[in-house]
């Protein structure tokens, strides 16, 4: 009883967390405002385009990730309006499904009650994965679905594929789901078509046979349902991907953020070999491990795309506590689980102590206020991205100050054809890139309108668990002469 209270008390905490802080962890950033630009613009005209770079293509379509996601997004932009807590709540809920599906994968695999407490633990307060609900980007929606596809595989996996079709079609519908969420996602599908024909090279069950076909067709016909839509062509689609294949290659690349739960897993795995040594590698095991190794293959990750492996580090944790905990190994899962609680919820709680220490200088109300009292509604404004969702509250146009195309085409289209009133130029901007404002104030007579300038000293604690507060909403307003 009292441990339950315990759990409850620390789901509470923990939902409430993120709400408080939904707003103002992280700043809005560029990936973000271009998922909720083309949101906004989709609820308003059914169409997928960023309204905030009009001069990368003007009037043609986004239909490199699929609907999805912005069919959602849309979804609340016309229900509650658009705001950071409103465009981020998608991504916060999917977060909280995650949990839910990591936890019904425990119980599948008949895991003790101690081990799936502690591995739900251990995701809670990831990193990456709480940085990915705060995100403004579909990985946890695109997750959950996968999670979702790959959960119905494995009960057919269990089954020995009896009776499955009903499952491999809803596996394949989940799929379909995730890939026409992101594309990016297909690395996670790809063990299960895997599997697939090898259990049927194994069993050369018939079973096994038409599970796989129900699977790839299914998949493709709802991706060519949106290939209809999306893409004029073949060559049209080709050409769309082309220029993203530069994301498809081996990183390798590891954030500071996961190497706790990379240490942690690699131990628990140790630990577990060293007892029952290659007994460890189940099917389900296999399963796991496979997919991390064809993440570090196929994704030139950034850090952000880490939160696809994390549910698949956990699940290898909770297999090897699950398999010390059958050894009666009692002793050292205590002081393996003490470890890892204590360095999880440590990290978690720094993390939360440097965002609600710096949250005045993060409030979004301060920028909101100071543009409305500086800028007239119904201006023109170029900036950076974290102006964004303050300038449609002022209810003010908006559109990138730095990116897509070159500096001097796009500052030319934006002084000629888009004819922008103001620059915002933020304090990043300004020291970073002092030659972009150059450019600009080059070409145009700038004015100094007002300058917002808050407390900007830099959190130690915060660079020593690699979660900047640098950054804020100091900014320069100028008005541009016409």
């Amino acid at each position: 009883m009292k441990n339950r209270i315990l759990i409850i008390l620390f789901l509470l905490i923990y939902i409430v967390y993120h709400l408080i802080s939904l707003n103002v962890s992280p700043l809005p950033w560029f990936d973000e405002v271009v998922f909720a630009s083309i949101s906004n613009e989709f609820a308003s005209s059914g169409k997928l385009i960023l309204k905030v770079a009009p001069y990368l293509a003007a009037n043609e379509e986004i239909t490199v990730y699929g609907p999805i996601y912005f069919f959602f997004t849309s979804t609340i932009i016309k229900l509650i309006g658009l705001g950071i807590f409103q465009f981020r709540i998608i991504s916060l809920l999917f977060g909280f499904l995650c949990v839910v599906i990591l936890y019904k994968y425990f119980k599948l695999f008949q895991i003790n009650k101690k081990s799936i407490f502690l591995c739900l633990i251990i995701f809670l307060t990831d990193p990456i994965f709480n940085s990915s609900m705060h995100g403004g980007r579909m990985d946890t929606m695109a997750l959950f679905f996968a999670l979702c596809s790959i959960y119905c595989f494995l009960i057919n996996l269990l089954g020995k594929f009896h009776s499955s079709y009903k499952l491999s079609f809803l596996s394949s519908l989940f799929a379909a789901l995730a890939i026409l969420t992101t594309p990016r996602v297909a690395f996670l599908l790809l063990p299960i078509f895997l599997f697939l024909i090898f259990y049927f090279l194994k069993y050369k069950k018939i079973t096994v046979f038409i599970s796989g076909i129900i699977w790839v067709v299914t998949i493709f016909l709802f991706y060519s349902i949106w290939f209809l839509y999306a893409f004029d062509s073949f060559d049209s689609f080709l050409r769309i991907y082309s220029n993203t294949a530069e994301a498809v290659k081996v990183g390798f690349f590891i954030p500071k953020l996961e190497i706790p739960l990379i240490i942690t897993t690699a131990t628990v795995i140790i630990i577990s070999i060293c007892y029952i040594g290659i007994r460890f590698f189940s099917e389900i095991n296999i399963f796991s491990i496979l997919i991390i190794i064809l993440f570090y293959l196929l994704v030139d990750d950034t850090g952000a795309y880490s939160v696809y492996i994390s549910p698949f580090y956990v699940f290898l944790i909770g297999n090897g506590m699950h398999t010390l905990d059958q050894l009666k190994k009692n002793k050292l899962i205590n002081i393996v689980s003490a470890f890892i609680l204590t360095a999880c919820i440590s990290i978690f709680a720094l993390k939360g102590y440097v965002i609600f220490s710096s949250y005045s200088k993060r409030d979004p109300n301060n920028i909101a206020e100071f543009i409305s009292i500086n800028i007239p509604k119904g201006s023109k404004i170029i900036g950076d991205e974290k102006f964004y969702y303050a300038a449609l509250d002022n209810d003010c146009d908006f559109q990138f100050l730095e990116w897509y195309k070159s500096d001097s085409y796009r500052e030319k289209f934006q002084r000629e054809v888009y004819q922008y009133d103001f620059l915002l130029a933020s304090d990043r901007i300004l020291k970073s890139q002092p030659n972009l404002f150059l450019l600009y104030s080059g070409n145009s007579v700038l004015i100094k309108v007002a300058e917002l300038k808050m407390d900007n000293e830099l959190n130690l604690i915060s660079k020593k668990i690699g979660f900047s507060i640098t950054d804020s909403y100091d900014c320069i307003i100028y008005k541009r002469k016409i």
